[in-house]
């Protein structure tokens, strides 16, 4: 349920405000591979249906920027390629991530104000996606811009999978 919740979630509240245009980029994790990843912290995890997977997962605000949103939600994606769907949020504080809480209300403005992105991909056929959406002022709640990422990473083992080497 949470995962349909989500997945509606990427596809509808990321618009903008009523009468303003929704800004929509292209780009593709292929342009990313070599760009530096944020380090970052998993607040929560948890697996869904399809299988999936869920995360809420905190970077520090000096790295909440277009580019290092993309090269990580990139990687994650790559990192979790062998599931039906991955959402992560990402909060610009650990300890909002810790408290952030997507289904029930009592998050206050400290919590709203730390969601700054959310990176998904989903393979269900006919509404598969990767993509990126996020907050460049994090002192504006209501203009997200998003960034179509392309098809859903390639499982591993596929033809034109990327793996990394550590």
């Amino acid at each position: 349920m949470l995962c349909l919740f989500l997945s509606a979630f990427a596809d509808q509240v990321f618009a903008q405000q009523p009468g303003s245009p929704a800004k929509t980029e292209q780009e593709h994790c292929s342009a990313y591979l070599n760009q530096a990843v944020p380090t970052y912290r998993v607040a929560w995890h948890y697996k869904t249906t399809g299988p999936g997977m869920t995360m809420y997962i905190s970077i520090a605000p000096g790295d909440v920027t277009r580019d290092k949103l993309i090269a990580l939600g990139c990687k994650l994606g790559r990192d979790h390629a062998r599931g039906e769907n991955l959402f992560v949020l990402i909060l610009d504080s650990y300890a909002e991530a810790k408290r952030f809480c997507f289904q029930c209300e009592g998050g206050d403005r400290q919590t709203s104000f730390s969601f700054r992105a959310m990176y998904a991909f989903n393979r269900e056929p006919g509404n598969a996606y990767q993509s990126l959406s996020w907050r460049p002022d994090r002192d504006t709640l209501h203009k997200w811009e998003q960034i179509d990422l392309g098809p859903p990473p390639d499982r591993p083992g596929a033809k034109g999978h990327v793996d990394e080497k550590h």
